[in-house]
C-alpha cells in the first residue's frame, strides 16, 4: 500500500505540484509585463523620439554648414571679381589716354582675355581659389605697367630709362597676355596652373626696370 501511495506521489502529485507553479510563474510573469507594458511603451517612443530628432539635427547641421560654406564661397568671389573689375576700369581708363595704337590693341586683348577668365569664374565659382593669386598679381602688375607708358608718353619723356621702358612695354603685355591665356585654357581644362614662376620672372623683370618696387605685389 505504501509503494502504491509512493508511485501516486511520483507520477501524479508532484508533476501537478509543479504544473501549478510553472502556471503560477506564468502569471505572475504576465501581470509584472502588463503593469510594465505603458512604460516599456513610452521608453521606446521616447527613443524613436530622440533618434530622429537626432537626425534631424544632424541634417540641419549638415544643412547649416554647406550654406555657410556657399555663403563664404560667393562672399569670396564676389570680393575676387569686384577687385578684378576695379583694375579693369583703371585699365580701360588709362588705354583710353594712351596715343599709341599698337599699345591700345594689346591692352584690348590683354582685357579681353581677364574678362573671359572673370566670366569662367562666374560661371564655375570652384576656381576661385585658382585664379585668385593670378588676378591679384597680374591686373595690378598691367595698371602699374600702363601708368608708368602713360606717363612717359603723356610728358614725352626721352631720357635714356624712359625710351628703354616705352620699348619694353609691348613684350610685357605680350607676357601677359600670354599667362591669359594660358590660365583660361587651364580653367577650361579643369586644371591648376602653377604660374608662379612665370610671376616671378615677370616681377624680376619689372623690378629691374623700375616698373616695380621691391614689395610690390608677393607671389
Amino acid at each position: 500500500m505504501r509503494t502504491i501511495s509512493k508511485v501516486v506521489l511520483a507520477c501524479v502529485v508532484l508533476p501537478l505540484i509543479l504544473i501549478i507553479l510553472l502556471f503560477v510563474a506564468i502569471y505572475i510573469i504576465t501581470r509584472v509585463l502588463l503593469a510594465l507594458l505603458p512604460v516599456l511603451i513610452i521608453i521606446f517612443i521616447l527613443y524613436h523620439i530622440h533618434k530622429r530628432y537626432g537626425k534631424a539635427q544632424g541634417e540641419t547641421g549638415a544643412f547649416d554648414d554647406a550654406i555657410k560654406a556657399k555663403s563664404e564661397e560667393v562672399r569670396q568671389e564676389t570680393k575676387v571679381v569686384m577687385d578684378a573689375r576695379g583694375y579693369m576700369r583703371r585699365i580701360d581708363a588709362l588705354r583710353a589716354v594712351i596715343k599709341d595704337a599698337d599699345i591700345r590693341a594689346k591692352i584690348k586683348a590683354v582685357t579681353d582675355k581677364a574678362n573671359d577668365i572673370i566670366d569662367r569664374v562666374r560661371e564655375n565659382p570652384k576656381h576661385i581659389n585658382d585664379v585668385t593669386t593670378f588676378l591679384d598679381y597680374y591686373l595690378p602688375a598691367t595698371v602699374k605697367i600702363l601708368e608708368r607708358y602713360a606717363d612717359i608718353e603723356k610728358n614725352s619723356l626721352a631720357s635714356d630709362e624712359a625710351v628703354r621702358l616705352k620699348t619694353r612695354v609691348p613684350g610685357f603685355l605680350d607676357d601677359i597676355y600670354a599667362a591669359f591665356a594660358k590660365q583660361l585654357e587651364a580653367l577650361y581644362n579643369d586644371e591648376i596652373l602653377d604660374a608662379s614662376l612665370d610671376m616671378e620672372a615677370l616681377k624680376s623683370a619689372l623690378t629691374t626696370d623700375g616698373l616695380l618696387g621691391g614689395n610690390d605685389f608677393k607671389v
